[in-house]
C-alpha cells in the first residue's frame, strides 16, 4: 500500500558523482511534475491513520509476534512519507484544497490521537478541535518527535512560507492557519521540540557524535528501547534526531532550528501579515453591516420589491454562480475574525512573542477610544498570549468590582463578533414586561402587592419563618427571600456601582398577568362548564376578580396620583429656586 500510494510522486534519483549518464537533450516542457489528486491524498491520510493505530496497539503485558514489526514500522516508510509530503508542499496549488495535505501532515505528527481504536474515536463526527485543545502531549512521545524532527520543523517552515502567499482574509485560508497553530499550541509539544534542538546544538554532543555514538531505536509509543540505562537521555534524543536528519536530507544538510532567531523573525512577520488580514476582514465586516442596515431601511420604506417564488426558482436553476463563491455571509466573517485572533495568540504563545497591540487596534478607524493605554488594557496586553477557554464571550479582565470589558471587548460587543449571555439580577417584580404578559395587569398587580407588602411586611416575614403547617404553606405560596443587585450610575463616567439588596418574603401576583396562566384558567373554566359546575365556578371567579381587581385599580390610581403630585411639587420647588437665583431687576450703572 505504501509503494502504491506514496512512492508514485517521488522525484527521480539524482546523478551520482561517479556515474555518467548519457546526455540526451530534454525539453523543459517535457518534464512533468506529478501532483497527487485529492482522492490520492485522502487515501494516504487513511493509510497513515491505520498505521498509527497498528503501531500503537501493542501492549507490554501481552507479547505478540508482531511487536518487532510495530517497532520498526515507521523506520521502513518514514523516508518515503517525508519525500511525499515535502514534494506535495512544494507543488500543491495555492488554494483552499491544501487543507487535505495539511490534515494528512497533521495526522502523521500527532500519533497520540490514534491510541484508542474504539468506534467513538474513529467516528468522523467526533470533533477533533475540542479534543486537541484538551489533550496534552505526554513525555513518552518525545522519542517519536526526535525520530521525526524534520516533519515538525522543516515542514512547518515550508508551511509558513506558503502562508505568506495566501490571502488570510479568506475564510478557508484563515481556517488552515488556525488548524496548524492549534495543533502546535498543544501542551508540551513546543517544549519537547525546543529540548531536542537544544541538545542538537550542544557542543559536547557534537564531539561525541563525531567520535561515533551508538544509535538507539524506538519502541512502542515512541519510547526508547535502548536508553533505559543511559545517563544522558537528552543526548540520546539528539543522537536519534541527528540520525533522522542524515537519513532524510543527507550528511551535508545544515539543520536550522525551529526556534532560531531567523524563524522567530519570520513568525513576527507572519503576525504582521495576520494583523493586516484582520484589518481587511474588519473593514469588510463594517461594509457588510452598512449594507445590511441600508437593506433594512430600504425595506422599511417600501423600496424593496419582493420577487415571486417562480422567479427565484428560475434564477436558482440557471444561475451558475453560487452565493458561497461570490458572497461571504456574516457568520463566515465572524468565524474568520475568531480564527485570525486565535491563531495570533497561539503563535505568540508558541514562540514566546509578546504582541505589542490587541487585534483591532489599527489606523483603519475601527472606533475611537481603542488606542487608550489604561491599566486594564496594559494588564491584558501582558497576558494576551495565554489562550482563552471561552471563545464566545468578549474579552474582559477581572477586577475587584467584577469583570470589566477591555476596549477591544467593547468593540466585539458593538460589532457582533462576540455575544454575552445577559442575566437579569434585579427585582423579579420589576423585570421588563415580556410579550407573553398583559402590560396593564402587570402594573396593577405590582401596585397592589407593593401596598400589601409595605403594610403587612412584618406579619408576612413572621409567618414565613414559622415551622408549623402555616409556615409550610407560606413557603409554598409566598416569594422566598433573595438577594438582588442594582447598578447605580456615577456622574464621573466610571463604571456603574453594583449594589446588593436583600428582599424579604413577600407576595407576588405577577404570574396572574401571564397570558398562558390566563389561558389555562379559561380552559379549566370551560371544563367546569362542560361538567355542569359553571354556576359555582362563575361565582367563584367573579368574587376573586372583584377582590383582586378593585383594590388593585384603587391602589394604582392612588399611587399614580401621589407620584404626579410629588412631581408637580418638585417642579414648583425648582422654579422657585430659579427665581431666587435671578434678581427681579438689573441694576442700572451709575453715570
Amino acid at each position: 500500500m505504501m509503494e502504491i500510494w506514496v512512492n508514485q510522486c517521488l522525484p527521480p534519483p539524482t546523478r551520482s558523482p561517479g556515474r555518467v549518464l548519457p546526455s540526451t537533450p530534454v525539453s523543459p516542457h517535457s518534464q512533468e511534475v506529478f501532483v497527487p489528486s485529492s482522492d490520492h491524498v485522502r487515501v494516504v491520510r487513511m493509510l497513515i491513520k491505520h498505521l498509527h493505530f497498528f503501531a500503537n496497539s501493542g501492549k507490554p503485558a501481552q507479547p505478540s509476534p508482531l511487536d518487532d514489526l510495530r517497532k520498526n514500522l515507521w523506520n521502513m516508510y518514514r523516508k518515503s512519507l517525508y519525500r511525499f509530503l515535502r514534494h506535495t508542499f512544494s507543488h500543491w496549488p495555492l488554494d483552499s484544497s491544501f487543507r487535505l495535505v495539511l490534515e494528512t501532515w497533521l495526522s502523521y505528527i500527532q500519533p497520540w490521537r490514534y491510541t484508542d481504536y474504539s468506534p467513538t474515536n474513529r467516528s468522523p463526527t467526533q470533533g477533533s478541535s475540542d479534543y486537541e485543545s484538551q489533550r496534552s502531549v505526554e513525555g513518552k512521545w518525545q522519542g517519536f518527535i526526535a525520530e521525526n524532527l524534520l516533519f515538525y520543523s522543516l515542514l512547518f517552515y515550508h508551511l509558513v512560507c506558503r502562508l505568506f502567499r495566501l490571502d488570510l482574509s479568506a475564510p478557508k485560508n484563515a481556517q488552515i492557519l488556525f488548524r496548524v497553530t492549534k495543533v502546535f499550541s498543544q501542551t508540551n509539544l513546543g517544549s519537547f521540540i525546543r529540548e531536542i534542538e537544544e541538545a542538537l546544538e550542544d557542543p559536547h554532543f557534537m564531539h561525541r557524535s563525531l567520535l561515533g555514538g551508538a544509535s538507539h531505536s524506538l519502541g512502542h509509543h515512541g519510547g526508547f528501547s535502548g536508553i533505559h540505562n543511559d545517563q544522558f537521555p537528552a543526548r540520546s534524543l539528539a543522537s536519534v534526531a541527528r540520525g533522522h536528519i542524515v537519513e532524510m536530507e543527507g550528511p551535508s544538510h545544515s539543520y536550522h532550528p525551529m526556534f532560531s532567531s531567523g524563524n522567530i523573525t519570520m513568525v513576527e512577520s507572519l503576525l504582521k501579515h495576520i494583523q493586516r488580514a484582520h484589518e481587511a476582514v474588519m473593514r469588510e465586516q463594517q461594509q457588510h453591516f452598512r449594507a445590511c442596515a441600508a437593506g433594512v431601511s430600504a425595506g422599511a420604506n417600501g423600496r424593496v420589491k419582493k420577487e415571486s417564488w417562480f422567479l427565484n426558482a428560475i434564477r436558482y436553476i440557471f444561475d451558475s454562480s453560487s452565493p458561497t463563491e461570490d458572497e461571504i455571509s456574516s457568520d463566515d466573517i465572524r468565524k474568520t475574525v475568531i480564527h485570525l485572533e486565535t491563531a495570533q495568540r497561539h503563535l505568540s504563545g508558541i514562540f514566546n512573542i509578546l504582541v505589542p497591540f490587541e487585534p483591532g487596534h489599527s489606523s483603519t478607524g475601527i472606533g475611537p477610544g481603542y488606542q487608550d493605554t489604561n491599566q486594564l488594557d496594559s494588564f491584558y496586553q501582558y497576558h494576551q498570549f495565554k489562550p482563552s477557554d471561552d471563545h464566545t464571550s468578549p474579552r474582559y479582565v477581572s477586577s475587584p468590582k467584577g469583570p470589566v470589558l477591555t476596549n477591544y471587548g467593547r468593540h466585539q460587543l458593538m460589532s457582533g463578533l462576540r455575544r454575552l449571555d445577559l442575566k437579569y439580577e434585579g427585582d423579579p417584580d420589576l423585570k421588563p414586561i415580556c410579550t407573553f404578559e398583559i402590560p396593564f395587569l402587570v402594573r396593577w398587580l405590582y401596585t397592589l402587592t407593593t401596598l400589601i407588602n409595605c403594610k403587612y411586611g412584618t406579619n408576612i416575614a413572621e409567618l414565613y419563618s414559622r415551622q408549623d403547617l402555616a409556615g409550610y404553606l407560606a413557603k409554598v405560596i409566598l416569594k422566598p427571600p433573595e438577594t438582588v443587585y442594582e447598578y447605580h450610575k456615577n456622574c464621573s463616567g466610571s463604571p456603574h456601582t453594583r449594589v446588593s439588596k436583600d428582599l424579604p418574603p413577600r407576595i407576588s401576583l405577577r404570574f396572574q398577568a401571564n397570558k398562558h396562566v390566563i389561558g389555562y384558567e379559561l380552559g379549566f373554566a370551560l371544563l367546569f362548564y362542560v361538567l355542569g359546575m359553571w354556576g359555582f365556578l362563575l361565582k367563584l371567579l367573579i368574587s376573586v376578580l372583584v377582590v383582586m381587581a378593585v383594590p388593585a385599580y384603587i391602589s394604582h390610581y392612588y399611587m399614580a396620583k401621589r407620584q404626579a403630585a410629588n412631581s408637580e411639587g418638585d417642579q414648583q420647588e425648582e422654579q422657585d429656586q430659579d427665581h431666587q437665583r435671578v434678581p427681579p431687576f438689573l441694576p442700572l450703572p451709575k453715570l
